[in-house]
């Protein structure tokens, strides 16, 4: 059969993969350099093929030193496999390549935000494509300053540009939202955390880097000549710029914020003329560090400020990023109803003070977007000013996601059923507030991994369906890539997760899925149900009807997916990952 002839051939592969990393060097190597082109051509061939690049990408990992690696390592990035050599070496040691392989992922995400699809030559989704990219962008400090060198050059040439279309103004976004995301995973504290041997050390000189790199360090030097007397009121923007340095790098090695980090934010004496508005600019630009401050008022634990003054001075410096970031959708021709800085500020206070009272509560009551007929409680308070107001959305999420993803959490006496409570309020937010949707995804994964001896197995998995129905409803909100790549991440993660919860992800999914689907969506899906968990557990015979045919039906009209006859390369990939999808739910 082709699954047995494809083991045969994986099995011979891994052993002349194993006896060639032995006796590889790099005198026998580079001699194949002299060889004729007619001699040589198995090495083309090679390299052409997916199974034998590996081994290439491996051995130039080892032998840096190689002639004959360098030379196939810079062909199979020519290519254009640069994913293939980003998830096996560290192409900080391979400059040239890092730079073709930054410039044809930008590219391409651009192409996929404008056709919101996915990469047909691979299959990779935006998700995983931006997850590959993070990680080498991040490698080293010079990956990382030309990473954002040439996005900065690309906002300015958007900026500068008259752009009508929607498509380019989306793949700018994306390309303004892969340049926040490489600073915030830089001087985010909790990523930075998540490298392996990660020391104090390591997250200071990552800190000062990403800081030193910044655009609040970097336009400060490169004024050359001093400030004019007209110039002279700009002043105050590079004292707003340092003043948010300052509050980034302490929020970055852990130090709560106070009154000093605050003060220069706050509009006084000449700043207060224009209400505000430069500071609220400025952190808009900055979202760490309004999730900074979201987080002093939001987070469980120590980290949480108690003085009614400085929580007083975030929740100000939060809504006036709120109002800020209301009037750019406003210039942009976004329909959007204009804050008040006030009552904005009350709103964040309000649910700060909410969320404190819901931890110490055993459940509590989230509308379900209907009238109350009595009093409102507690949760239902928080409920109400979270579906109404992104600031309060976001701070509300990071309470929910801090609190339950601790250690204590799942062993506490009030796990059962604030559990419930909590999910509830997180599907209600995520329904409104699309910003908080990854969040609320991280928040339905992380109940998958709980577990409490002292709770029923029944309660337990009644948790984590709800998790899962939590998790469909975010992919129905158009968080598809995010959900599947999160699920078969966690699959592969924790291969001892209950086979029935994967029945209970995939039933339900197929119940929002129906024929005909776009090739995007198919592929990903694809790749989903190809993880060897998920497959185990579908084909079960306790994946029963009406289940089994609705999947039946589904994969079989993968078949009648339209297909680009023109692109040789995107028909045969389309060709394969169909073939490989029927032939492993036996569908042929």
């Amino acid at each position: 059969s082709e699954v047995t002839n494809n083991e045969i051939r994986n099995t011979a592969q891994e052993v002349i993969s194993r006896v060639a990393k032995e006796r590889f060097s790099k005198e026998t190597g580079d001699g194949i350099l002299d060889l004729s082109k007619s001699q040589a051509a198995f090495l083309q061939e090679m390299m052409d093929s997916s199974r034998w690049r590996t081994l290439l990408i491996d051995l130039s990992a080892t032998h840096k030193e190689s002639a004959l690696l360098m030379y196939c390592l810079r062909t199979i990035s020519k290519k254009g496999h640069h994913r293939e050599i980003a998830r096996r070496i560290n192409q900080s040691d391979h400059f040239a390549v890092f730079k073709q392989m930054l410039n044809s992922e930008l590219t391409v995400i651009g192409k996929l935000s404008q056709s919101m699809g996915h990469d047909v030559t691979t299959s990779i989704g935006m998700e995983e494509l931006v997850d590959d990219l993070r990680r080498a962008c991040t490698s080293t400090s010079y990956t990382y300053l030309y990473s954002l060198e040439v996005l900065r050059a690309l906002e300015q040439r958007a900026h500068s540009a008259t752009i009508e279309s929607e498509e380019s103004r989306r793949a700018f976004r994306k390309w303004e939202f892969l340049r926040e995301d490489l600073e915030n995973t830089m001087a985010d504290p909790t990523i930075a955390a998540t490298f392996s041997g990660s020391s104090p050390l390591f997250r200071k000189r990552r800190l000062d880097i990403a800081l030193t790199i910044s655009e609040l360090h970097q336009r400060q030097r490169r004024r050359f000549t001093p400030p004019t007397d007209r110039e002279e009121p700009r002043n105050g923007q590079g004292s707003l710029e340092s003043a948010i340095l300052s509050l980034l790098r302490r929020h970055a090695v852990g130090i709560q914020i106070d009154d000093s980090s605050l003060d220069p934010l706050l509009p006084s004496g000449l700043d207060a003329g224009d209400g505000g508005a430069s500071v609220g600019e400025l952190l808009v630009k900055h979202p760490l560090a309004i999730r900074a401050m979201l987080g002093c008022l939001y987070k469980p634990g120590s980290s949480r400020v108690t003085s009614p003054v400085l929580k007083n001075k975030c929740a100000r410096l939060v809504a006036l990023a709120v109002v800020a970031a209301e009037q750019n959708c406003m210039s942009l021709g976004e329909k959007t109803d204009k804050s008040n800085e006030v009552a904005v500020t009350r709103m964040i206070l309000q649910g700060c003070q909410l969320c404190e009272q819901l931890e110490i509560m055993v459940s509590f009551l989230v509308s379900d977007g209907g009238k109350a007929t009595g009093p409102p409680s507690a949760g239902l308070r928080l409920c109400n000013l979270a579906t109404s107001n992104a600031a309060v959305a976001q701070g509300a999420t990071i309470w929910a996601k801090e609190l339950t993803q601790g250690s204590e959490f799942p062993t506490s006496a009030s796990f059962p059923t604030l559990s419930v409570s909590i999910l509830s309020l997180v599907r209600r937010i995520a329904i409104d507030q699309p910003f908080t949707r990854r969040d609320a995804l991280s928040i339905a994964l992380g109940f998958t991994k709980h577990s409490n001896p002292d709770v029923s197995y029944q309660k337990i998995n009644a948790i984590k369906e709800q998790s899962i129905r939590l998790m469909l409803c975010i992919l129905s909100k158009g968080e598809t890539s995010a959900v599947l790549s999160g699920v078969s991440l966690r699959l592969q993660q924790q291969p001892e997760l209950d086979a029935s919860l994967v029945r209970y992800f995939v039933s339900g999914l197929l119940e929002i899925v129906k024929a005909p689907v776009s090739p995007a969506f198919a592929r990903v899906l694809a790749q989903f149900l190809r993880v060897p968990k998920c497959v185990d557990a579908v084909r079960s015979s306790y994946f029963g009807e009406p289940h089994q045919s609705r999947l039946n039906n589904l994969l079989r009209s993968f078949d009648k997916l339209p297909v680009d006859e023109q692109q040789e390369l995107s028909r045969k990939t389309d060709k394969s990952w169909i073939e490989a999808v029927l032939t492993t739910y036996r569908l042929e």
